[in-house]
Parts: C-alpha cells; sequence; structure tokens
C-alpha cells in the first residue's frame, strides 16, 4: 500500500473504532489529526524510502540493514511497545490516555492493512517468522 493509502486507511480506521469503542473524537483538535497520521505510517519507520523513515533517516537506515522491511517494526510486540511508551509519556503529563488510544489504533491499522498484501507481515516477529 502506498503512504497516502495509509494515512487514509488509517485516519479512518482510527476515526470509526475510535470513537465506536472509546467514544474519541479524532477530529476534535488538529494534535488529534496529526497524531492518527503519524501513528498509521509509524511502522514504516523501517523503509528508507518511506515519509517517516525519510524523516528518521539514521534509525531507518539501521532498522532496514539489521531486520528488513516487515519485519520488527509491523509485528504486535514492537505495537504493544508503542502504545505502553506512549502511555507511560501521556499518563506523566495527563489523566486521559487519549493520544495513546489513537496511537494504539494507528498502528493497528497500518498491520491490519498490511497483513491483506500478498506479502504480509510476521504479526509475532521476532517470536514467530512465518
Amino acid at each position: 500500500m502506498t503512504m497516502v493509502n495509509h494515512i487514509a486507511g488509517g485516519t479512518v480506521f482510527t476515526a470509526f473504532f475510535g470513537s465506536l469503542i472509546f467514544g474519541i473524537n479524532i477530529l476534535a483538535s488538529p494534535f488529534t489529526i496529526l497524531a492518527t497520521v503519524i501513528a498509521s505510517v509509524l511502522p514504516d519507520i523501517d523503509h528508507t524510502k518511506s515519509w517517516i523513515g525519510k524523516s528518521c533517516y539514521p534509525l531507518a537506515k539501521f532498522l532496514n540493514r539489521r531486520f528488513g522491511h516487515r519485519t520488527i517494526t509491523h509485528g504486535f510486540p514492537a505495537m504493544i511497545g508503542v502504545i505502553v511508551v506512549s502511555s507511560f509519556i501521556e499518563g506523566v503529563y495527563s489523566d486521559e490516555l487519549i493520544y495513546s488510544t489513537i496511537i494504539g489504533l494507528g498502528y493497528l491499522s497500518h498491520i491490519t492493512f498490511d497483513m491483506c498484501t500478498l506479502q504480509g507481515v510476521p504479526a509475532l516477529y521476532p517470536f514467530n517468522k512465518s
């Protein structure tokens, strides 16, 4: 999928499930929309040609050379790690975990959409490579 598809699909996915399950309106502020957009492309930080990979080039180059694309950043362990870190940071500054929920749903949308491609993703990487 292209970056535009991930952003559009991730925004719709996050808006739908965020409002349905958690009662979060991502259109409430520009910051929630920005969090949705960044989270929906965050797993591609291991790809040096992606927008997020170009923004974090040294990290993207390291991850791509060490693990390859759609490995360590495209799994549920990485998603849980990102959610835990964002929840901790948000918990220090706020009582609600709105942004952590948005980040989790955006990240999940990317993994879900990549699972629908022919290449797929190793969802439990590094615990299971198949």
